[in-house]
């Protein structure tokens, strides 16, 4: 591994441009939590920042499909609540698509760049969803609901037409579902008593990538995206699991891999040829591999008979 970056602080987070080798950096300065987001180079030869004001925090968003603009939320016009943003990567030029008084992240962005979805957190149980008409700047709450319910976007389908997502709407675990953006229709795509703990397009919308928390262990499924057919998948490590996107090409997969007695490193994933290969090595700073312990998976009834598991770490 080779540092590119040397920031006052540390990298927040990091998105590779879909098609030119640059990626979106967001960091603060000296901790300051003020999140500026800064165009850099493959190499980091090349450090830009698209946002410096350190009375502004921003929130990325992501990419548009084609790689000429990005988008984001910020508290530049009143420092309480976050509009939304796309800007323009080449000129800099920022414009707020959409404006509310409340707390939005930038979720997601059509194709053709004329839809964005954002959403408002209420409260950490809590999410409203709005389709953003970017050119007017008008949006519409899509996900009207009684009680809690959160919704985490995971991308539109290829047609524009609907949302994948990852919510509890109506029911008590978070699960994959469809939303139909004309009607706010909302069909689920599966029904299991275990959390969908997130999910990831590939660029091309082909494959949808899946991470389950089944029983504390984190468990990947990659999913043909129209048919939800599952494909074939090597022997994962037991342990969490991180989603680190996709190649351009949908071919190859970057996961992060935790387990009791590992250290979190990047693996890669080549889904055709369906092999799995560890590419970092992060050091133990000497403590004796032989002292880890793999815990055993019990289970039991909590006082109201719900299922508990419990992991057992014996010495």
């Amino acid at each position: 591994a080779e540092q590119l970056t040397f920031f006052s602080s540390g990298v927040a987070s990091s998105l590779w441009s879909p098609v030119n080798n640059e990626m979106i950096v967001v960091a603060d300065t000296d901790g300051n939590e003020q999140f500026q987001l800064f165009l850099v180079s493959g190499d980091a030869k090349s450090i830009v920042p698209l946002t410096n004001d350190p009375k502004v925090r921003h929130t990325f968003g992501g990419w548009s499909k084609d790689g000429k603009q990005v988008y984001y939320s910020s508290n530049k016009r009143n420092p309480r609540y976050f509009d939304c943003y796309v800007m323009d990567v080449e000129t800099r030029q920022a414009r707020m698509v959409f404006q509310k008084d409340g707390i939005l992240d930038a979720n997601a962005l059509s194709t053709d760049g004329k839809t964005l979805i954002a959403s408002e957190a209420t409260s950490n149980v809590n999410h409203n969803l709005y389709v953003v008409d970017t050119a007017t700047g008008q949006g519409r709450l899509a996900t009207s609901h009684t009680g809690d319910a959160v919704y985490n976007i995971i991308g539109f389908t290829d047609d524009d037409k609907s949302l994948l997502m990852v919510t509890d709407h109506n029911r008590n675990f978070q699960n994959l579902a469809k939303m139909d953006l004309e009607s706010g229709k909302i069909t689920f795509l599966q029904d299991e008593n275990h959390d969908l703990l997130g999910g990831e397009l590939s660029h091309d919308k082909k494959t949808l990538a899946l991470l389950t928390n089944r029983d504390g262990y984190g468990e990947l499924s990659l999913l043909d995206a129209k048919t939800l057919r599952p494909k074939r998948l090597p022997d994962l490590p037991k342990g969490s699991i991180g989603l680190g996107g996709f190649t351009t090409d949908g071919k190859v997969m970057a996961l992060g891999v935790n387990t009791p007695t590992k250290n979190t490193d990047a693996w890669i994933l080549d889904i055709a040829k369906g092999k799995l290969k560890q590419v970092t090595f992060s050091s133990l700073a000497g403590i004796d591999p032989e002292t880890f312990v793999e815990p055993t998976l019990i289970k039991m009834k909590s006082a109201d008979d719900v299922e508990i598991s419990t992991f057992l770490y014996l010495p």
